[in-house]
């Protein structure tokens, strides 16, 4: 198992180790959606429109259960004021809770 600084990636079959956090190496991909995404910022979406994204993908479900708003809230309160996400980062966020979100909709 590799640590959090490195991994392998098993696209090209070489090791990456991440030694500088502060300016570290991105694929082309990831430097040219975030150069994008520095061009035409967005803000990070709310509650109510991750939840509808959720829906949609799920084909209409709509029972996400209980007890998880205030959580969800707090979770996306501080994705949008509290870290500085590169667009990049924004859309692995987003793709990661709505898809926590489908899941939870086919569970229910």
């Amino acid at each position: 198992m590799s640590s959090p600084t490195t991994g392998t990636s098993s696209a090209i079959g070489r090791k990456i180790i991440i030694d500088d956090f502060d300016d570290p190496y991105l694929p082309l991909p990831a430097r040219l959606f975030n150069a994008v995404g520095a061009i035409c910022p967005s803000r990070f979406p709310d509650v109510d429109s991750l939840l509808a994204m959720a829906t949609k993908r799920s084909g209409g479900l709509t029972n996400f259960g209980s007890d998880f708003m205030e959580p969800l809230s707090v979770l996306v309160h501080s994705i949008q004021n509290e870290t500085p996400l590169s667009a990049f980062g924004r859309f692995l966020q987003k793709e990661s809770i709505v898809g926590c979100l489908v899941a939870r909709l086919h569970l229910e």
